[in-house]
């Protein structure tokens, strides 16, 4: 009876493992052995059967994107600055994710900054710093989704990025971020006064 119990008992802990909740405004992409299912799930509570089953999240909300400032030439032969902002939203989850790949963050040339938080106020200044940076002229991005840590920094890979500034309450509060490099992995305390310099001297080709 004690192992039947015991047996009981990972049986109830490996199927609670398995809940995941999904919000109003969320689907998700189920892969069963590589093989996609027909249909998506959600929102509300879905059950992956780990490690059969992966899920990938798609938010059907509309996301604002930053295009960076460009340098260009008027009719007049005028240099000017210009940006702009994308609106976009997904309306087929399963052809997002089958048929385009990174289709929220499309890999982009080099010299990508990623910009990584660790909370909430840290979540509030990684928004100012990619604005800065934006408005340097040099090439950044962040992710607004509540991911961890290392979440971020893998989307940050996958997307090609080369450098990643890690915004940390413990470096903020010494007015400091962290400035990963993507390709060798060296990382070092930067003061946030001067993150445009130092990215601005590291992608310079000379």
């Amino acid at each position: 009876m004690q192992y039947v119990g015991i047996f009981l008992a990972v049986v109830v802990l490996y199927f609670l493992s398995c809940i995941r909740i999904l919000f109003e405004y969320e689907r998700a992409v189920v892969f069963r052995l590589g093989r996609v299912l027909r249909n998506t799930k959600g929102p509300g509570l879905v059950l992956i059967f780990w490690p059969v089953d992966r899920m990938v999240r798609v938010s059907l909300r509309i996301r604002a994107e930053d295009v960076p400032f460009q340098d260009m030439i008027t009719r007049d032969n005028v240099s000017v600055k210009v940006n702009a902002v994308v609106y976009f939203r997904v309306i087929e989850p399963m052809k997002a994710i089958l048929e385009v790949e990174n289709f929220r963050f499309p890999r982009l040339s080099s010299g990508l900054t990623f910009v990584a938080w660790t909370s909430e106020t840290t979540k509030e200044k990684s928004v100012e710093i990619t604005r800065m940076l934006r408005q340097e002229g040099i090439s950044s991005q962040m992710d607004y989704d509540e991911r961890s840590l290392k979440s971020q920094l893998k989307l940050a890979n996958r997307i090609g990025a080369d450098y990643a500034v890690i915004v940390g309450d413990e470096e903020l509060a010494d007015g400091e971020v962290l400035l990963r490099d993507m390709n060798t992995g060296a990382q070092d305390a930067v003061l946030l006064s001067t993150l445009k310099e130092v990215l601005k001297k590291r992608s310079s080709p000379c």
